[in-house]
């Protein structure tokens, strides 16, 4: 074991991107938590227990490989590099791949070019007409209309189903009641307005979907409420667990309600 190499992992903050995730070193010895390497590249000692050991290599394979890395140097910019054609013959063509073409067996017409289409003769009057469709279907779900701008448009048929679908349905869960300014006491409760959120939304089936919401602007409220009461307790572990110890000791019925 002692002057084999060993390959250590470089911790992923030490090296970049590019580097080699390993280095080669030789082992002198041991740790209660590792080995002990020395890097003959950098002549330092270290300690690690990332190590891959290889006794069929000792020190003199590790300098013979990096002079073998750092001797050769190639300069490719004085050398002229001429492109070759390799001939491929028997090709299957499969799905996925690229058919191979013969060049002997084009035609003179293929050769010259005249069979070519012309891209500015096609009719692109297809494409034209569905250029309206395309633009609104890009522009669903990005609007943010008012109240009145959603009535005063084009579309104000469909906002109007929307708005009236929503009341309705707060009518029928009782949401909200109308009240007289006079018989609201002001110092209990302060006046906050209200607001119209129109969206686009689009369907499974790929239509286009007016929905409207009435939401209150609850940050206006500046009245401090004093909260009496803990409407959401959670209890902790300790808890549930001596409460689950009384109850096997007394022998309690335990209901659960999520």
């Amino acid at each position: 074991m002692f002057g084999s190499v060993a390959r250590v992992l470089v911790p992923p903050e030490k090296r970049k991107k590019t580097d080699e995730k390993s280095i080669d070193m030789v082992l002198l010895g041991f740790t209660e938590t590792g080995y002990v390497l020395y890097d003959v590249l950098r002549n330092k000692f270290t300690n690690s227990s990332c190590v891959e050991v290889d006794e069929t290599r000792k020190i003199h394979d590790v300098i013979n490989d990096h002079l073998l890395k750092t001797s050769v140097s190639v300069s490719v910019s004085d050398v002229n590099i001429v492109p070759t054609v390799t001939p491929v013959s028997n090709v299957d063509s499969a799905p996925g791949c690229s058919n191979w073409i013969n060049p002997d067996e084009l035609t003179e017409a293929e050769r010259s070019g005249d069979n070519l289409v012309d891209r500015s003769l096609i009719d692109t009057s297809s494409s034209d007409e569905r250029s309206d469709d395309f633009a609104c279907f890009a522009l669903a779900g990005v609007d943010d209309l008012t109240y009145e701008e959603a009535l005063n448009g084009p579309e104000s048929k469909f906002w109007r189903v929307a708005i009236d679908e929503e009341l309705k349905a707060m009518e029928i869960k009782d949401v909200w009641y109308s009240a007289s300014e006079k018989s609201v006491n002001k110092e209990n409760y302060s006046k906050v307005d209200s607001k119209w959120v129109l969206k686009k939304k689009i369907n499974s089936n790929g239509g286009v979907k007016f929905k409207a919401r009435l939401v209150l602007r609850g940050f206006k409220d500046n009245h401090f409420y004093e909260l009496d009461e803990i409407y959401a307790p959670t209890p902790n572990q300790p808890i549930i667990r001596s409460m689950l110890n009384l109850a096997m000791v007394n022998k309690w019925q335990l209901r659960q309600l999520d």
